[in-house]
């Protein structure tokens, strides 16, 4: 993949701390408040809450595989759209965000609840449910859900009701086993066949393993994921045309830390002027998930 990101948002902080200190330049991602260096953008610092200006860092919690959104290269470093916005958003508010990364999707929003991490920053579902369990979101990425099937059996399975009972994989721990129930009750029960039967499993590797062997008859996922591994596996799968409604992504924290949420949006908002935002998307080919606006949606 093409990362244009980089030089964009260099030139960005770089304009910024020029006009703040003549020539000062730092090669820091982060410079932590009471540093000597300037902050790049210090009415976006001055957002943050004064206990993480002051340890310099903001924690974090990552699922991984979870491509083309996050994931390890082959020399073990964390790449995709979301580690390039937290580089980004880092760089803005002039803090580090320290990544934990897991296994299981389902240990994230634990994190939270724990105080074991500020933030998770993870292609989390952007919920009114999660929002009324207490948790606060910046939906930063639009996602559209549908099921991918074998290229053999795209004529045979070519809408929702032709997956009735079918086997569909989904990522446990996320939206996605309800969206495929709701897909079986709607398409399937609603008009007297038989129901999909949905399997969760732990990581999207194994879903497409088990769609490769034959083992499930679809998979269901946000688009940008089948996307990556049709990319992958070129002429080995297919989408459905029928799509669910779409989605949002959002970075999430308690509703006691939506200061912390309110400066990110901050920053995010500061690198979608800057077309810095834009850059990374459309670097990964997905300049259409971009969203509007980064606007703090509370706890209820």
């Amino acid at each position: 993949m093409t990362r244009h990101h980089s030089r964009a948002l260099a030139a960005v902080v770089g304009i910024a701390a020029l006009a703040l200190a003549g020539c000062a330049s730092t090669d820091s991602a982060a410079v932590p408040a009471g540093d000597d260096q300037e902050i790049a953008y210090p009415e976006i610092h001055a957002l943050l809450p004064d206990e993480i200006a002051e340890r310099g860092y903001i924690t974090n919690m990552t699922q991984i595989p979870n491509a083309p959104l996050e994931f390890e290269d082959a020399d073990g470093t964390l790449s995709g759209i979301d580690p390039e916005l937290m580089d980004a958003v880092s760089e803005v508010l002039g803090v580090e965000i320290r990544t934990e990364t897991t296994a299981d999707f389902a240990a994230l929003l634990p994190s939270l609840d724990s105080g074991r991490t500020d933030i998770v920053f993870s292609a989390v579902l952007s919920t009114d449910e999660r929002r009324a369990a207490g948790y606060s979101f910046v939906d930063y990425f639009q996602s559209y859900t549908t099921f991918m099937v074998r290229a053999d059996d795209a004529e045979e399975i070519a809408s929702f009701g032709d997956l009735c009972g079918r086997t569909v994989t989904a990522n446990k721990g996320t939206q996605y086993p309800e969206l495929a129930e709701k897909v079986s009750e709607d398409h399937c029960v609603a008009e007297g066949l038989d129901p999909i039967d949905v399997l969760p499993l732990d990581q999207i590797p194994q879903q497409v393993t088990q769609l490769q062997q034959g083992r499930s008859d679809a998979l269901i996922m946000g688009v940008e994921y089948e996307a990556y591994e049709m990319s992958k596996a070129e002429g080995e799968f297919a989408l459905l045309d029928e799509q669910l409604d779409p989605t949002k992504y959002g970075i999430v924290a308690l509703a006691e830390n939506e200061q912390l949420l309110q400066a990110i949006a901050a920053a995010l908002t500061e690198l979608e002027s800057q077309g810095v935002y834009q850059d990374i998307l459309e670097g990964w080919n997905l300049g259409g998930s971009a969203v509007e606006s980064f606007e703090l949606r509370a706890a209820e």
